[in-house]
């Protein structure tokens, strides 16, 4: 048993490039089922922790929506519920507008609340450690990135325009880029005192927004239909429904787990071919030991344990690499808007051990067909090399190939929106297996061409060479597996850069541009010189008006976007 392993491990490392291209193709779909599983969520919670910066810990949220007889919530109709909750805190959130310079206008989300409650719900810290003494009247705290981008400090003065009204605030602190404070998609937010922007709007104590943390142990559901019975004619909903966040990225997950799908079929007629040539180079050494004593079921373990060996490693290299094409998928389909977040790496040990035993899996289901064949073959036909007495014919398997072939052609022109993920999926395993079952008669008719064009240029021994390597089965199989290896890698980087590439774009599936610019002294004549630039083919310029009156109601729109295209 010894010298049997022995031998083996000798084999297996004077097989480098062998060797490689089977723990290559484990490894490859080990990493790609482990980021398949895990990119859903952990997208999701990259989002959620956007969400949460406005929302901070709040499970719930109170607000007026079309169907409200008010813009602005009731003052009193939660103090039934207080014993189910943490905190309830009112706020008042509103829009405004900060010019900075000439022709330049930023939105600015404004909050009115008070510091206790901010630090209850959304703690912040500033600058100056947390000095904000003058957090009353006409005062402001503003972002860090506010301040660097704006050149504003703490005591400097700034205008905001409020329902078409200028009020010059007082910036009371800066506080650091974390939480409520952290600035997306080109909107700056920023801390009033609610009594100040009540007073501003017309009122006093308005809140327009309801935050409540429900106690441990309370059910939520339950706390939603309780306070829609309180506030009939107003929104009660969770801030972040993670259901419909995971559906909106459900998609992408399908698009990445097609690939592992196709690639670990890649994977399995890779190892199967790879098996079958280490089989038929070990035969006549298993014939060898077979017929001094070793056992059937011997030699079969110690195949079987080189099969467990490579999905080891594989597998626990594709765990590893896994981490790896995770961070860069979230990295490639991450919006610009979020750039400046640190990139989570969310996942699962269930995630990470079912990666693990799918690579073991792989490796040991695609060898053991060919171990068993060896198995079966009687010790006298190994010595006399008389294994190939009893071929099947191969009629069968080029019928199933050409219908394969037929199937790959067809299902995509049948194919419709709905079911293709499922037909394309399909189409592309029936390609790779249909010329895997027809690549011998492809070996042997390309021999045939060579050797009458051999026996021109070389003679009869150009001849004898094309007919020895028709005859040499291994030779033949290393041929099928260099033709597999290559193709694999053809498909998986053509595979991956299109799922990359739909990842990529998955913001921006919809739009039909390739470069975004914002230019507030725009004109007629800046069209004109992009459109003069070398490469640029259309130019489409819009004109974005804020704070856009609603006729016949309170309401004030944010943006208005006018298109002349």
């Amino acid at each position: 048993m010894g010298i049997i392993v022995k031998f083996l491990v000798r084999s297996i490392f004077e097989k480098k490039l062998r060797t490689f291209l089977i723990l290559f193709s484990i490894m490859l779909s080990s990493a790609l089922f482990f980021a398949s599983q895990a990119i859903t969520d952990n997208v999701s919670n990259m989002f959620v922790a956007d969400i949460k910066q406005f929302f901070g810990s709040a499970d719930l949220i109170i607000y007026p929506d079309e169907n409200s007889p008010r813009h602005y919530l009731p003052r009193t109709g939660s103090e039934e519920f207080l014993h189910k909750a943490e905190y309830i805190i009112p706020t008042l959130q509103a829009s405004a507008y900060l010019s900075p310079e000439r022709n330049k206008t930023v939105g600015v989300s404004l909050r009115g609340s008070t510091l206790e409650d901010m630090d209850t719900m959304c703690p912040f810290y500033t600058s100056d450690g947390n000095d904000v003494a003058g957090f009353a009247g006409k005062s402001v705290i503003i972002s860090k990135d506010a301040a660097d981008t704006y050149g504003l400090g703490k005591g400097d003065s700034l205008d905001l325009e409020i329902n078409n009204e200028k009020h010059r605030f007082k910036i009371c602190a800066v506080a650091h880029k974390e939480g409520f404070f952290t600035e997306t998609g080109g909107t700056l937010n920023m801390l009033v005192p609610r009594q100040t922007l009540s007073s501003i709007l017309g009122g006093t104590n308005l809140s327009n927004m309801t935050f409540v943390k429900l106690r441990e142990g309370v059910d939520i559901r339950g706390a939603i239909t309780e306070l829609r019975d309180i506030y009939k004619q107003y929104a009660v909903e969770e801030p972040i429904p993670m259901e419909d966040i995971k559906n909106s990225f459900a998609s992408m997950s399908a698009g990445f787990m097609m690939m592992t799908v196709i690639v670990a079929f890649m994977s399995i007629f890779i190892i199967y071919t790879s098996f079958k040539v280490i089989t038929l180079e070990r035969l006549p050494i298993i014939g060898t030991f077979r017929s001094i004593g070793a056992a059937r079921r011997s030699t079969d373990l110690i195949l079987l344990a080189e099969s467990l060996l490579y999905g080891i490693i594989g597998g626990a290299a594709g765990c590893m690499l896994g981490l790896g094409v995770l961070y860069l998928i979230t990295s490639l389909i991450t919006p610009s808007y979020m750039a400046g977040y640190e990139i989570s790496m969310e996942y699962s040990p269930f995630q990470m051990v079912s990666a693990f035993i799918l690579a073991v899996v792989i490796s040991l289901v695609s060898s053991i067909l060919p171990i068993i064949r060896v198995s079966k073959i009687p010790v006298k036909d190994i010595i006399l090399n008389s294994t190939d007495k009893n071929a099947k014919s191969k009629r069968g398997r080029y019928i199933a190939g050409i219908l394969l072939l037929i199937l790959w052609i067809v299902l995509p022109l049948i194919s419709t929106d709905e079911l293709a993920l499922v037909f394309d999926t399909v189409s592309m395993m029936s390609s790779i297996s249909a010329v895997i079952l027809l690549l011998p008669a492809i070996i042997s008719g390309s021999l045939l061409i060579f050797e009458k064009v051999y026996s021109i240029l070389f003679g009869n021994v150009g001849s004898l060479a094309a007919k020895n390597l028709r005859e040499n089965k291994s030779i033949l199989n290393n041929i099928a597996l260099l033709t597999i290896a290559i193709s694999s890698l053809i498909t998986i980087t053509t595979i991956s850069d299109s799922v990359l590439y739909e990842a990529a774009s998955f913001y921006t599936r919809n739009t039909d541009f390739d470069i975004y610019m914002v230019d507030y002294g725009a004109d007629r004549s800046f069209e004109q010189s992009l459109l003069a630039v070398d490469g640029v083919e259309r130019v489409c310029p819009n004109y974005t008006l804020y704070g856009v009156d609603v006729a016949g109601s309170d309401y004030k729109l944010g943006a208005f976007t006018a298109s002349t295209h």
